[in-house]
């Protein structure tokens, strides 16, 4: 039987993980279920780990399109729309980097946002790094370097929020006034 991850709203973090299924309530309080993407990672460094069990939903066979005559990317797996360009902005604080989103016009759009943690992993693969992307992504400027989320962190919500790092898929917190880039998302 499969686990459930119970997701809070608000940015609290969830009780249980599963590799295959992921229960967000939305703001109704009615959820709805998102699958778990695989992570990339094929080798087995341990009887047991990911490259041995590779759980999650397959990636679509065609992962990204670039949207006509917009420079825009539509994740298939997410339904996420991405800037092509993952360098719109120079380096600047967390609050900096929410104000540019909110004020991008981009591909003829003006609803572009700093994506949440989960949005921003959702690009990761854990099989590659420099940048840690699928082989064959069509996005331009990524820089091997810390990004913004919109997710504070829980514990420190007021002074820290989260960032990722592409040249290995990591995650940490750290002050939001550290200067760093933004990838700015919009959709679901």
């Amino acid at each position: 039987m499969k686990k459930i991850i119970i997701a809070a709203i608000l940015g609290l973090t969830s009780a249980l993980y599963s590799a295959d299924v992921v229960v967000y309530p939305r703001s109704t309080g009615y959820p709805y279920q998102c699958p778990a993407p695989k992570t990339g990672q094929t080798n087995s460094y341990a009887t047991g780990d990911d490259g041995e069990f590779q759980k999650g939903v397959a990636w679509p066979a065609v992962r990204f399109t670039v949207q006509d005559n917009t420079n825009c990317v539509r994740d298939n797996l997410t339904g996420l729309i991405w800037a092509r360009n993952a360098n719109l902005n120079s380096t600047n604080t967390w609050s900096n980097q929410i104000e540019f989103c909110e004020s991008l016009d981009y591909g003829g759009q003006t609803d572009w946002r700093l994506p949440n943690i989960r949005e921003i992993q959702s690009l990761f693969d854990f099989g590659r790094y420099n940048p840690a992307l699928p082989t064959g992504h069509p996005f331009a400027n990524v820089q091997n370097n810390n990004y913004w989320t919109g997710t504070s962190d829980p514990a420190f919500f007021d002074t820290y929020a989260t960032r990722t790092h592409f040249g290995g898929g990591s995650v940490g917190n750290v002050l939001k006034t550290t200067l760093y880039f933004v990838w700015p998302v919009r959709g679901p």
